[in-house]
């Protein structure tokens, strides 16, 4: 750790500086990881230097099976509570750290509550005597940005209860039809719900992810790389998932997986990544130019997440590299009606819908939800200045 820097940053491979700083629950390093051990974890830190607000950003994932599908974890800063969340898979958490929580001290204490850990045999996996909370990958603490000020405004769901009329009042408030308004926004490819969805409404896409599955983590590090290495020799190659037929092309670097729309034995598999290498090519250097600009909302959904903690880094990694804004879907909540949106911070809206698709089921798409998410993020991202760019 840089003494001189209010940077911290701890990297929990095996071989990594995390362990002098690990006090109670944890297991030895592995690879790439370090897994928490029993309920708890803790990990002791100097304070950064500056006064400020904290911001830490936490890269880990729970343990999980057929009996624990997802893992509460509660983060405490000497002893007060700053966040609690439900992880259902891996993530990159951002979490503010009040500044009076760490003040006038040295050192913090950093701990770690994941109420649901477990061996892995008792979460329905492979046998396991060790007790297992969350593997840790790296972490970083940083001061954060000077406040900006924003009000939270949330506009309702628009009036329709079929397609039809959904479409008719997003019209209404865009002046867009339906392929004109879907063709604003842009999938980052947790699946392909929103580009099945753009394809429903006829929309003109030529977006590197459309058609892709990516996990959170990995996605994050694909844009702050803005997607270096993905076209390197050795690094697409064409496989398919999980025993079927359809083949799919996979990418090393990232984790991406991107439907072909063709099955094994009826094409030439070389011609086939020779032209999806190709096409992916043009794709990536719009999707670059895209990130240059900012004239598309980018899209992101997840089913196992549920707080905007683990969206935050995916909107900073955007921001950083354009005027760009953050359209995050997840499913409804009492407080956030299925079709509705709000602006969380700048360049980071919410919206919600019934339910999400199911794996393999992504043509069950909520479109009357979706239809209006559109067009209310369509109307507040106008309203805060933003200029849609032309269709690809």
């Amino acid at each position: 750790m840089n003494d001189q820097s209010a940077h911290i940053h701890l990297n929990f491979a095996r071989g990594g500086n995390a362990p002098p700083y690990c006090l109670s629950g944890w297991w030895p390093a592995e690879q790439t990881f370090t897994w928490s051990r029993g309920l708890a974890c803790e990990l002791k830190l100097p304070t950064p230097p500056g006064g400020r607000d904290l911001i830490l950003e936490l890269a880990a994932r729970p343990l999980l099976g057929r009996h624990l599908t997802a893992q509460r974890l509660i983060i405490s800063v000497n002893g007060r509570e700053v966040a609690r969340d439900l992880v259902g898979g891996e993530v990159v958490l951002h979490v503010t750290i009040p500044r009076d929580a760490v003040i006038g001290s040295p050192y913090f204490v950093l701990r770690f509550d994941h109420p649901d850990g477990r061996t892995a045999a008792q979460a329905g996996g492979v046998d396991g005597h060790r007790e297992l909370g969350f593997a840790f990958s790296w972490l970083a603490i940083m001061p954060a940005a000077p406040a900006q000020v924003s009000a939270q405004s949330t506009r309702p769901p628009l009036p329709g209860r079929d397609r039809a009329t959904a479409a008719h009042a997003a019209k209404g408030c865009t002046a867009l039809d339906m392929a004109a308004l879907a063709g604003c926004f842009e999938s980052l490819g947790h699946n392909c719900e929103f580009g099945l969805v753009q394809r429903h409404f006829g929309a003109v896409s030529l977006g590197l992810m459309r058609y892709s599955t990516i996990g959170a983590a990995n996605l994050l590090q694909a844009l702050r790389q803005e997607f270096g290495g993905f076209l390197d020799p050795g690094n697409l190659h064409i496989d398919v998932v999980d025993g079927a037929r359809e083949l799919m092309l996979k990418d090393r670097t990232y984790g991406s997986v991107t439907h072909l729309w063709a099955e094994r034995g009826t094409v030439d598999e070389g011609k086939l990544l020779e032209s999806a290498r190709e096409r992916c090519a043009m794709q990536l250097r719009i999707f670059r130019e895209t990130l240059r600009l900012g004239h598309k909302i980018f899209v992101f959904h997840h089913p196992n997440i549920t707080s905007d903690a683990a969206v935050r880094p995916i909107a900073a990694a955007l921001h950083e590299r354009g005027p760009n804004i953050l359209l995050w879907v997840s499913v409804t909540s009492n407080a956030m009606p299925p079709g509705s949106a709000r602006l969380i911070a700048p360049g980071l809206m919410h919206g919600t819908v019934v339910d999400l698709a199911p794996r393999w089921h992504w043509a069950k798409c909520d479109l009357v939800s979706w239809t209006s998410i559109l067009g209310n993020a369509y109307r507040m991202a106008r309203e805060s200045g933003w200029v849609p760019g032309l269709e690809d």
